[in-house]
C-alpha cells in the first residue's frame, strides 16, 4: 500500500479497533508473500525434517508389483495442501477471519462487493465510583446544552428520562468495571451491572434536567428512597380520572404501598419499663398484621409490580424476591420485612428485645425514626411521558422576528 493508503486505512481501522478491541493483534503479511511462506514450511520444516528418511526410502529396492514412495514435490504439496496450512497457521490468511475481512474490506480486495460506510457504536467506559464524573463527560461530548434546553426544559423528568437513557444504549456501546476490577464488562438492560450504573443515571438525569451538575461524587439512592419519591408523586393523584394502561398501573402500586407503609406505621406499639421506653414493631411477621382484605391488596401489589421498569428489571430488588417466596404465606412475610425495611430505621443490636405482644413473647424491632414522604420528591417515573412548558415557545413567522 502507498502511505495515502495506509494513512486512509489506519484512520477507518482505528474506528473499529475502538469499537471492539482485539486481545490480540493480527500480522498483516502481503498476499505475493504466500508462496515464499510455503515454500520455506516445505523446504524447512516438512522436508527438511525428514530428509534423512526420504534418502533411505528413494535407495530402497521394492518389488515391481508395489507402488513406488515417492516424497510429494513442492507444486504437489501446494496444490492439495497449500491453502489449508495458510489459513490454519497464517491468522490474515484465514486464521483470523475477522481481521482478514476487516482488511479485505477497508483494502477493496473483495471481488463482487466494495465498502460504502462503516457504523458502529462508540465505546463509553464507566468505572464504579466515577459514574457521575464520566456521565458529565459523555453528557458534554455527545448531548450538548442544545439537547438540554430543547428536550430538557419541554419535557417532563420520566419522558427527558427514557430520551437520555434510550439514545445512550442504543448508540453507545456501555461498558463498566467494578471497584478493584480489572476488566470491563457490558451493561445491558437487567444485567447486574446495570444496577448500580442505572441508579447513578437517574440522579445524573434529574441534576442535569435542574441544572445541578455541581457534583462529580457518586451517590447512594436506595430502593426506600425511590419508593418514597414515587409515593409522594402518586398519593394524591386521583386514580380515578387516570385513563387504563401502565401509567394507572403505577400509581395504583404506589398508592398501595402507601396504604400499607401508613398500616406498618400505625401498627407500631410503645414499651415502656422504669427508664427503658421505645416505639417497637415485631422483628418477624405476625399472622395479625394483615387483614383478608390486605391480603388481597398485597396479590393485586405484586402483579402491578411489572409496570415499574425499574422494579421490573431488577434495578431496585424486589420482583426477585417475591419470586423467591414460592407460597402466599412466604410472599406475606417477604412483604413485610420490606416495609419494615424501607420505611422505619430501626435500632439493631445483637439480640432483639423480647417482650410481651399479642399475647405472646416476641422479638422486636426498636423504631428510631420514620421515614418521611419528601415535601419535593426528586426522582418521578410515576408520571406519563409527556412535553411540557410548550406555551413558552415562541412561534416566528419570518426570519427578521426570530433575529
Amino acid at each position: 500500500m502507498t502511505a495515502e493508503q495506509e494513512k486512509i486505512f489506519k484512520q477507518y481501522y482505528d474506528l473499529i479497533k475502538y469499537y471492539n478491541i482485539p486481545d490480540n493483534n493480527v500480522e498483516y503479511i502481503k498476499l505475493n508473500k504466500q508462496d515464499e511462506i510455503l515454500r520455506d514450511f516445505y523446504k524447512i520444516k516438512l522436508k527438511g525434517n525428514i530428509q534423512d528418511e526420504i534418502v533411505a526410502i528413494d535407495s530402497m529396492h521394492r518389488s515391481a508389483t508395489l507402488p513406488r514412495l515417492i516424497f510429494p514435490s513442492y507444486q504437489e504439496f501446494k496444490l492439495e495442501s497449500g491453502e489449508n496450512y495458510l489459513a490454519n497457521a497464517i491468522p490474515i490468511f484465514g486464521g483470523d477471519i475477522g481481521a482478514y475481512t476487516t482488511y479485505a474490506a477497508l483494502a477493496n480486495q473483495f471481488i463482487n462487493c466494495r465498502l460504502t460506510e462503516i457504523r458502529f457504536r462508540p465505546v463509553i467506559l464507566f468505572e464504579e465510583g466515577k459514574i457521575q464524573t464520566k456521565l458529565q463527560d459523555v453528557y458534554r461530548t455527545y448531548y450538548g446544552e442544545d439537547y438540554l434546553y430543547s428536550l430538557g426544559q419541554h419535557s417532563n423528568f420520566n419522558l427527558f428520562y427514557q430520551d437520555f437513557k434510550t439514545r445512550l444504549y442504543e448508540n453507545y456501546h456501555l461498558k463498566f468495571k467494578k471497584e478493584g476490577g480489572k476488566e470491563y464488562q457490558n451493561i445491558d438492560v437487567g444485567s447486574p451491572l446495570a444496577k448500580k450504573f442505572e441508579v447513578q443515571l437517574l440522579l445524573f438525569i434529574h441534576n442535569l434536567k435542574h441544572f445541578k451538575l455541581t457534583s462529580i461524587n457518586d451517590e447512594d439512592y436506595t430502593r426506600s428512597d425511590y419508593f418514597v419519591d414515587s409515593i409522594a408523586h402518586a398519593k394524591t393523584i386521583d386514580i380515578s380520572t387516570v385513563d387504563k394502561g401502565t401509567h394507572k398501573n403505577r400509581v395504583e402500586f404506589y398508592q398501595l404501598l402507601n396504604y400499607f407503609r401508613e398500616k406498618m406505621i400505625t401498627s407500631l406499639c410503645e414499651y415502656k419499663r422504669g427508664n427503658n421506653s421505645y416505639y417497637f414493631i415485631p422483628t418477624n411477621y405476625y399472622q395479625e398484621f394483615f387483614t383478608d382484605e390486605d391480603k388481597i391488596k398485597v396479590t393485586r401489589l405484586i402483579s402491578l409490580l411489572k409496570d415499574d421498569k425499574l422494579l421490573d428489571n431488577g434495578v431496585f430488588e424486589l420482583k426477585r424476591r417475591f419470586e423467591e417466596s414460592k407460597t402466599t404465606q412466604g410472599k406475606l412475610k417477604t412483604f413485610y420485612s420490606i416495609l419494615r425495611e424501607d420505611f422505619l430505621d430501626v435500632e439493631h443490636r445483637i439480640h432483639d428485645p423480647k417482650i410481651n405482644f399479642l399475647g405472646s413473647r416476641r422479638n422486636v424491632k426498636p423504631i428510631i425514626s420514620i421515614k418521611i414522604i419528601p415535601a419535593k420528591a426528586r426522582i418521578n417515573l410515576v408520571e406519563e411521558q409527556d412535553y411540557i412548558n410548550l406555551d413558552h415557545i415562541k412561534e416566528y413567522s419570518n426570519l427578521k422576528d426570530f433575529l
